[in-house]
């Protein structure tokens, strides 16, 4: 919709069609402070756009013979105006609209990349656990076997010692079975130390 070509110089000024000169002036003078440029503080936007619009409202409505000419045709314009206002409103509505639909989109993109991040880091941690539980069992199984390896040592050990209390003649052969037994039971006690270093 096309904004109208007239100025409703009314709704220029904030003021009814029924307004008086001095509130016209009042009105006028307030809007020229607030929009003179030698009024604006430095750094400040000037909208010399808005300070025309309000002069020349301020020049035909002050003239009585203008504002009798203005009021003729008042009635038309005014409803051009109103009609324009409500389709901006309705355009306004329906940008907002778009912006928070777009916001929404955004936040819920944001959100669904931080479930991704959380979900790859939880997978990261299973991972790690996993592996950590394997080398776990692993180190287990080694303990165990170890030990029993040890117990089967301690129980040849024995017998030899039973061979050699009670019968001399297998002497030699024990005593090369027990230098054979104390180096595996060296070679395992170096095993067992190696485990432990890799552990730690």
């Amino acid at each position: 919709m096309q904004k109208p070509s007239s100025v409703d110089h009314y709704r220029v000024l904030g003021i009814p069609q029924s307004a008086t000169l001095p509130q016209i002036r009042q009105a006028y003078r307030k809007l020229a402070l607030k929009c003179h440029p030698d009024k604006k503080a430095p750094g400040q936007t000037v909208d010399a756009e808005k300070f025309r619009r309000v002069q020349e409202a301020w020049e035909v409505l002050r003239d009585e013979s203008k504002r009798v000419e203005y009021d003729r045709s008042y009635a038309e314009i005014h409803r051009e105006w109103e009609d324009y206002c409500r389709w901006c409103g309705a355009g306004e509505y329906l940008l907002e609209q778009l912006r928070r639909i777009k916001e929404e989109l955004r936040r819920r993109k944001a959100r669904e990349r931080a479930i991704e991040r959380a979900l790859r880091q939880a997978g990261s941690w299973m991972d790690s656990f996993e592996a950590a539980r394997r080398e776990f069992e692993a180190a287990k199984q080694r303990l165990h076997q170890e030990r029993i390896e040890g117990e089967e040592v301690a129980a040849v050990l024995y017998k030899c010692l039973l061979v050699m209390e009670n019968d001399d003649s297998w002497r030699e052969e024990v005593e090369m079975m027990l230098k054979k037994i104390q180096e595996d039971v060296a070679e395992l006690s170096e095993r067992k130390k190696a485990s432990r270093a890799e552990n730690q």
